[in-house]
């Protein structure tokens, strides 16, 4: 191993402390401050060495992570994807869930909720990255 190649491998030892990480968001970090072969061998070094957890083991968990803090589906799906991890099956019982969750805790509505109420609703829902037809089912429900 020369000089680089210790520093990159410094660099993901560090990295990996911190949190799992894809190989693509591996592969941006590195390309930063060493050159493509050096941040190509030392990832490989780290997958040979077992480091590296497998995308789909990666996928689930942040996945689950990102359920925990109740994050719809697309935005899950968004996050896997620009991180270079595969999409996961989603539950729409638990999204519908998670949208209940919103709904009764953030927004505490009673039972008749006007139009512009649903609107609001609706719009902080779909930023959290719930599907219309999610969202439709739980503000329709609560007639």
């Amino acid at each position: 191993m020369n000089e680089e190649q210790l520093k990159a491998l410094d660099k993901i030892m560090i990295y990996l402390a911190q949190r799992d990480h894809s190989v693509l968001e591996l592969q941006k970090k590195l390309s930063k401050n060493f050159d493509p072969a050096t941040r190509d061998w030392v990832i490989n070094y780290a997958d040979e060495q077992g480091w590296l957890k497998t995308a789909t083991e990666l996928s689930r968990s942040t996945a689950e992570m990102l359920h925990r803090k109740r994050k719809g589906a697309l935005y899950i799906q968004n996050y896997l994807k620009t991180r270079g991890l595969p999409r996961v099956h989603i539950d729409d019982e638990r999204e519908l869930e998670k949208c209940r969750y919103w709904l009764e805790n953030k927004f505490a509505l009673e039972q008749d909720i006007t139009y512009e109420e649903k609107l609001k609703v609706a719009r902080f829902l779909k930023n959290r990255g719930f599907l219309d037809q999610t969202i439709k089912k739980v503000l329709y429900e609560n007639k």
